[in-house]
C-alpha cells in the first residue's frame, strides 16, 4: 500500500494539497518582460512570493486551482519585474 501511495502510475490526480489559507494568499506573478506566469502564494506576513508551479496555459490554471482548491476569484495578478 505505502508503494502504491509513493509511486502511483496513472492512478488518477492527487489530493487535493493544504495551504494556510490565514497566513498565505494564492496568486500569480507575471514578468513584465517575457510575461512568464507563476503561481503560487503570497505571506501575509513578509510578502514573500512561494512559487508552486509554472502555468503555461489554461490546462495548468485550472490544475493549480484545482489541487489547492482555490477559487479563480480569489487569485491575486501581480506583474512583478523578475
Amino acid at each position: 500500500m505505502f508503494f502504491e501511495k509513493i509511486f502511483s502510475f496513472g492512478g488518477g490526480k492527487p489530493a487535493v494539497t493544504p495551504y494556510d489559507k490565514s497566513r498565505e494568499k494564492p496568486g500569480i506573478r507575471v514578468g513584465c518582460c517575457t510575461g512568464e506566469k507563476m503561481a503560487g502564494f503570497k505571506s501575509l506576513d513578509t510578502g514573500k512570493f512561494r512559487e508552486v508551479m509554472l502555468i503555461q496555459s489554461e490546462k495548468d490554471l485550472q490544475e493549480f486551482l484545482r489541487r489547492y482548491a482555490v477559487e479563480a476569484r480569489d487569485v491575486d495578478q501581480d506583474v512583478l519585474e523578475f
